[in-house]
């Protein structure tokens, strides 16, 4: 395993991740979150707490495709496809299903979060596979 391009690799998801999200929930979609019901939201959530989070998830990420990379089937792009999908369905899926099923989020706060999940976990998949390969 290559950690310096594990922690690399992290960096640039994080980085691509922030500037993701601030063009999706922020330029948008940021709409979907003006949807009854807002009461729900929790809006002191400190920055610096965010951006820890966020890189500890990114190395994770990374760390955890170096060690499962050689079961991936497909080669460079195709197993970061691959990899990315498998995250979504074990990790995001059931993690907003069950968010859905026990909060009163609005229907369409849910399926833009399994949607844009989705399509963050396959660009993380795809970046980390050609960082990695």
């Amino acid at each position: 395993m290559k950690f310096g391009k594990v922690i690399l690799a992290a960096i640039v998801l994080w980085v691509l991740h922030v500037v993701w999200i601030g063009a999706t929930d922020g330029l948008l979609f940021g709409w979907v979150y003006s949807v009854l019901p807002v009461a729900i939201w929790c809006v002191h959530v400190p920055y610096v707490l965010l951006i820890f989070l966020g890189l500890i998830f990114t190395f994770f990420f990374s760390l955890f495709y170096a060690v499962i990379m050689e079961s991936l089937p497909g080669r460079r792009v195709g197993k970061g496809l691959t990899y990315g999908l498998f995250i979504w369905l074990v990790g995001w899926l059931p993690i907003i299903a069950f968010v859905g099923f026990m909060t009163q989020i609005n229907d369409a706060v849910i399926i833009y979060w399994l949607v844009n999940l989705l399509v963050i976990s396959l660009w993380q998949g795809v970046v980390v596979s050609v960082i990695y390969r």
